[in-house]
C-alpha cells in the first residue's frame, strides 16, 4: 500500500490534498483519457453487437422450434384423423 500525502484508508485509497481520493499515484493526460474513452466505447460497441447477435440466434432458434412443433402437430393430426 502506497502512502500518498501520508494517509491511506484500509482499502488502499489515498487522500491527496488537492485532488481528493485516488487509487494510485498518477494522473491521466488528455490523450490517455481519450484513449481510455475510445477503448471503453469500442468495448461497449462490441458487447452490444455480441448481444444483438445472440438475440438474433435465439430468435431463429425459437422460430425453428415453433416450426418443428407445428409440423409435429400437423403430422399427429394426419395420423389421428386419416382421410
Amino acid at each position: 500500500m502506497r502512502m500518498l500525502a501520508g494517509r491511506t484508508d484500509p482499502k488502499g485509497w489515498a487522500y491527496r490534498p488537492r485532488s481528493g481520493y485516488s487509487k494510485g499515484d498518477h494522473d491521466m493526460s488528455a490523450d490517455q483519457s481519450k484513449q481510455f474513452a475510445d477503448k471503453s466505447a469500442r468495448m461497449v460497441r462490441e458487447n452490444l453487437e455480441n448481444g444483438i447477435a445472440a438475440a438474433e440466434r435465439s430468435a431463429r432458434g425459437v422460430e425453428q422450434g415453433y416450426s418443428a412443433a407445428a409440423e409435429s402437430i400437423r403430422d399427429f393430426n394426419v395420423r389421428l384423423w386419416p382421410r
